[in-house]
């Protein structure tokens, strides 16, 4: 009897021909694998693209803050030093905290130019700025106003406190090899106080000071 056979390679299931070599479809159908070291690498250059950015920011926030300051003496300086006090005013009526601004003049610093030399007339005013720095507190804002003046941030102290951290700076400067004085004049933030009515009053203060014998004056207007 003749018995029909189908072929046997017919019966077997049969392979494509990405199965044959290896690349089989993914779970998804698509065909297509992810290839996990690209994706690292990826990452990783995404990482050092960030990081250089950050570098770049803080490289150009330092900029910024040494275009701010002055070189002589390391406190801020005008222009700047006025946007800085302006916050801070805001942050005192956001906060409703007391605020006082203190005036300072160099005593006797055109004399010490004359008689010592420009060089001692530096020396002094890096001396101020010294006394400042290592009386008040780290975030206080400290801007050299003009030629020998200061204007000096006190957030958070009232005209007493504001007075006692005045002859600390005193004090300091009395300790320095070649001693020199500051003359100073207080003015606490009241509602209707702008930046400049602010110096103005402690600008009056320090002017009652120049003819009374007290080293600060608070204002009482």
């Amino acid at each position: 009897m003749d018995i029909d056979h189908e072929p046997l390679m017919d019966a077997l299931p049969t392979s494509s021909a990405d199965e044959r070599d290896g690349r089989g479809a993914t779970s998804g159908g698509s065909g297509l694998v992810s290839d996990p070291g690209h994706t690292g690498r990826a990452r990783a250059v995404a990482a050092v693209d960030r990081a250089a950015a950050a570098i770049d920011r803080a490289a150009a926030a330092q900029d910024r803050a040494a275009a701010s300051m002055d070189e002589l003496t390391g406190t801020y300086l005008r222009g700047p030093g006025h946007v800085e006090l302006t916050r801070e005013i805001s942050r005192a009526r956001r906060t409703k905290q007391p605020f006082a601004l203190a005036f300072l003049d160099v005593d006797g610093l055109k004399a010490v130019n004359d008689e010592r030399g420009h060089g001692a007339g530096d020396q002094l005013l890096r001396d101020v700025a010294a006394a400042l720095r290592d009386q008040f507190r780290d975030y206080d804002v400290i801007v050299r106003h003009g030629g020998d003046e200061f204007l000096c941030a006190l957030p958070g102290m009232n005209m007493t406190q504001a007075h006692a951290r005045m002859m600390l700076v005193h004090d300091a400067l009395a300790a320095v090899p070649n001693p020199g004085t500051v003359s100073a004049g207080l003015a606490l933030l009241e509602d209707d106080d702008s930046l400049d009515t602010l110096i103005n009053r402690a600008d009056g203060a320090l002017y009652v000071r120049r003819s009374s014998d007290q080293l600060v004056v608070p204002s009482h207007t």
